[in-house]
């Protein structure tokens, strides 16, 4: 889940051919091939509308920046692993090809300086930035890229990532600097999935030495790995020789894991760190009412989303007419008063975030309070004029999923629908949703650094896909966010997602509740930091601390 405008930032500028890159991606008419970036362009990111934190001062640097997380990662290995909290911490010190600016809306070069995209949108060259090293010393090369590449999408890497390379048929090197991937046909998302940081290349040298990255880091990003201590903390050290001059400003990073909620404010209070992610919601009002502490919750939202889903394959909730009035039951205004502590939006359309060129403006299916006169007709129509009994699972391992669990409990009762709430350990909560498709309704949430609409909405709501545990099958569906993939410009792609959102929920396979800001907070004297809705925090290279 932008900010801190500096002379000393770095801006960069788009060189394309015909059309620049904003024009392409609203969906300007383009002839000839594409091109972004180029030897031209300045190193760092654009900056067109900054969502924050306001830099004061000029940047000092030095010092030990201390950040407080959750959970320790999933193992090292960008390649490998999925979960954010590999994430927070590989993305520091491994780069991709592109990289999205700090509004998450254009997608620029990163250790591709620059790349052209061929008439037909099949070919993409990638022109490599000239002088990056490995954290090693060795150079990093094309040849770097390809192996890259050609691991992520190898089975036998096992990697839960490889959907993004899935339309890539071959990749060449042309020389040390220019890599060409031919694409099997369009992939709109194609250059978004490459900003990813689940996209990171990797050092081909190391990994055929070692296996694998899960037990250490050798990347091209501003930090370079120190060490990693299981359940106490990563540390870091800044790289005299990433290719942003100046950057990164402070000498250490350290990424601290603490567990418990309240151990990680009281991190805060005590300056034991100086700025934390993943804080309860329910710490908003006192951390914003604390001298010296800076609550950070930004009002478009997160990527994170909460809904109650209904097996779509088991009566009664195969009846459209029942997912609908459960959909119109729903509280959502609520729980995001009373769940959320107010830091959560009432998703009434779509599941697209405000902060997204995707967001769906103006789409209104579902009130944020109940219409409880409208679910009661649906039910009758659906033949059950009194309601019937049925039953929710969720799993208490986290507490914003069963206190909405008890809001829907409630809501679902006052239109005649009995359920019984089934609290299960959260192990077992995943193997009957998402192994057996065993429920009736279950509530859950699906969040990550997603910033593509296709990374929303295809893994849930297409056929026969892994994270689709509500069975929900409709071949418009499938059409349409196939289109979403195979659609290059932006403004066709923004009318498609337009239109399976409201199918996808006017059919209400879920009923969606509410999108949740993500609660951080700094010290006072952390300058330039820039929080993003996806909860990571890539830009803590330009963190300088005034102290």
């Amino acid at each position: 889940m932008s900010r801190t405008p500096s002379d000393a930032e770095l801006i960069a500028k788009i060189r394309t051919v015909a059309i620049n890159r904003r024009r392409l991606l609203q969906g300007a008419a383009a002839t000839g091939a594409i091109v972004i970036g180029g030897r031209g362009a300045a190193a760092g990111p654009a900056r067109t509308r900054p969502l924050g934190l306001a830099r004061q001062g000029e940047p000092k640097p030095g010092g030990t920046l201390r950040i407080a997380t959750s959970t320790d990662p999933v193992g090292l290995d960008p390649m490998i692993s999925s979960a954010y909290s590999t994430a927070v911490i590989t993305e520091h010190v491994y780069g991709s090809l592109m990289q999205y600016d700090k509004n998450l809306d254009e997608v620029l070069p990163d250790l591709a300086e620059e790349v052209e995209i061929s008439e037909d949108k099949l070919l993409y060259t990638f022109k490599l930035r000239q002088g990056v090293k490995w954290h090693d010393g060795q150079p990093f090369t094309a040849e770097d890229v390809k192996f890259s590449m050609e691991r992520q999408k190898d089975p036998a890497t096992g990697s839960p990532n490889a959907y993004m390379y899935s339309e890539v048929a071959e990749v060449t090197v042309v020389d040390p600097a220019t890599v060409q991937v031919r694409l099997n046909q369009v992939q709109g998302p194609f250059l978004a999935f490459m900003a990813s940081p689940w996209a990171s290349m990797v050092p081909k040298h190391v990994v055929e030495e070692k296996g694998d990255l899960q037990t250490t880091m050798v990347g091209t990003g501003p930090f370079k790995f120190v060490s990693y201590e299981p359940a106490k903390a990563v540390k870091m050290v800044k790289n005299p020789d990433y290719y942003v001059p100046g950057q990164p400003l402070v000498d250490e990073l350290e990424i601290q894991f603490i567990f418990d909620n309240t151990s990680r404010l009281n991190a805060v209070i005590t300056k034991q760190v100086d700025l934390a992610q993943v804080l309860d919601k329910k710490d908003y009002r006192q951390l914003s009412a604390m001298p010296g502490v800076q609550a950070i919750a930004l009002e478009t939202g997160s990527c994170d989303w909460a809904y109650i889903s209904m097996n779509c394959t088991r009566p009664p909730f195969d009846d459209l007419k029942v997912r609908q009035a459960v959909a119109f039951a729903k509280n959502r205004q609520a729980i995001a008063d009373n769940v959320m502590f107010g830091l959560a939006i009432p998703l009434t359309g779509g599941i697209v975030p405000q902060w997204s060129w995707a967001y769906a403006e103006g789409l209104n299916l579902y009130p944020p309070t109940p219409d409880i006169e409208k679910a009661k007709a649906l039910l009758a129509e659906a033949g059950f004029p009194d309601g019937f009994e049925t039953t929710i699972k969720v799993s208490p391992a986290y507490s914003e999923l069963a206190g909405q669990a008890a809001v829907d409990q409630e809501a679902l009762k006052a239109v005649g629908i009995n359920a019984q709430i089934i609290n299960l350990e959260w192990g077992t909560f995943i193997n009957d949703v998402f192994g057996n498709n065993d429920f009736d309704m279950q509530v859950c949430g699906w969040g990550g650094p997603f910033i593509d609409p296709d990374e929303f909405l295809y893994p849930e709501f297409h056929t026969d896909q892994g994270f689709n545990p509500q069975l929900f099958s409709d071949p418009e569906v499938d059409k349409l966010l196939a289109a979403g993939r195979t659609t290059f410009d932006r403004e066709g792609r923004k009318a498609v997602y337009d239109q399976v959102q409201e199918r996808i929920f006017t059919l209400a396979p879920v009923a969606a509740g509410t999108n949740n800001r993500i609660l951080q907070a700094q010290q006072e004297y952390v300058q330039g930091f820039t929080p993003l809705p996806t909860g990571l925090m890539r830009w803590v290279r330009e963190v300088w601390l005034d102290k």
